[in-house]
């Protein structure tokens, strides 16, 4: 397992077409330590949705402007946050080329909006993309269009609010296997009072994902703000995070890492039985196996091994019991 991960959070349209409470879901995601921050950028309404679907108007009053969009993305960028966005229409790709975006991703009703995938093509931008409800003959092609600007695929369910046990969270180990130079994240949804919205993200994380998506909010369970159901406040993103990287501390050694050890650890070690006297012997004695046993004792050093001194000889003599320390040897 890699010992970092990448965390960042989801906004959607949960700021509902306020700037400012925008702005505010940004500074909660630098408060809590994460990443970057996802946007779903929209600039022009009738670019995405029918004008006969029955969320145009709501989804109009969602929409912002340039104006705002480059006012967010300032604030998100001095904050020292990376801008993950999610462009829904052709013309907000003019709007992303005035920032430095860290990732794309494409939302899961435009899979097949062939103008929208080349355009995030011709970007070049690193693409992050969700597996959820996607084939994996679809996986499969997205990752032969893409080809190596795809950085990583995300495991979630993207129905509102998703039980565990429909995730399959194997998959992030079999998409692991597959994707071999991917990254594979999660994308959580669980209900946001529900438990599992924290402890998912631990064990996708010993699967193996090291990036993780989280939908945020102002106020937790405010039923007024559109996909509240997996929003989650400052406190509980804050424990996510804390537990995540706890767990790389816990897990997160690789290599001849994994058997170093640390004072404790050897202190207990070192409690092993030594090799001493078996009966008093005398100086220049070459050692056999008859002189020598094994013994707790009270110091650190010596022998583990009684092969290690035999047919040595001993530079003084010793009484019974006596540990065989190096400098006793000649």
């Amino acid at each position: 397992m890699r010992s970092d991960f990448y965390f960042y959070t989801e906004t959607a349209f949960h700021h509902q077409g306020e700037v400012e409470y925008l702005k505010g879901l940004v500074d909660l995601s630098k408060e809590a330590g994460a990443n970057g921050v996802k946007f779903q950028v929209l600039t022009k309404v009738e670019e995405f949705i029918s004008t006969n679907h029955t969320a145009f108007d709501t989804l109009s009053g969602f929409c912002l402007t340039e104006e705002e969009w480059s006012s967010v993305f300032d604030h998100c960028l001095k904050q020292g946050l990376d801008i993950i966005a999610m462009p829904l229409n052709i013309s907000s790709f003019k709007l992303l080329e005035n920032f430095k975006i860290r990732f794309i991703d494409i939302h899961s009703v435009s899979f097949n909006d062939e103008a929208l995938k080349h355009a995030v093509k011709n970007t070049m931008i690193p693409v992050l993309l969700s597996s959820g409800g996607r084939t994996l003959e679809e996986l499969d092609q997205l990752y032969s269009f893409f080809g190596a600007q795809l950085k990583g695929l995300l495991v979630g369910f993207q129905a509102f609010p998703s039980k565990l046990e429909e995730v399959k969270l194997s998959r992030i180990t079999f998409l692991k296997n597959k994707f071999k130079r991917l990254e594979i994240g999660y994308a959580d949804h669980s209900e946001h009072n529900n438990e599992d919205g924290i402890e998912s993200n631990l064990y996708a994380r010993l699967l193996g994902a090291s990036i993780f998506e989280k939908h945020i909010t102002l106020e937790e369970g405010d039923s007024d703000r559109v996909d509240y159901i997996s929003a989650i406040g400052l406190d509980k993103l804050k424990l996510i995070i804390r537990k995540l990287k706890r767990l790389d501390k816990i897990t997160g050694a690789e290599g001849k890492d994994l058997f170093n050890m640390p004072d404790s650890e050897l202190t207990y070690r070192n409690r092993e039985l030594k090799v001493v006297s078996k009966r008093p012997l005398v100086k220049n004695t070459t050692l056999k196996p008859e002189d020598l046993c094994l013994r707790m004792i009270d110091q650190p050093n010596g022998f583990s091994r009684i092969e290690e001194v035999v047919d040595r000889q001993i530079a003084e003599d010793l009484d019974q019991y006596t540990l065989i320390l190096k400098d006793k040897l000649l």
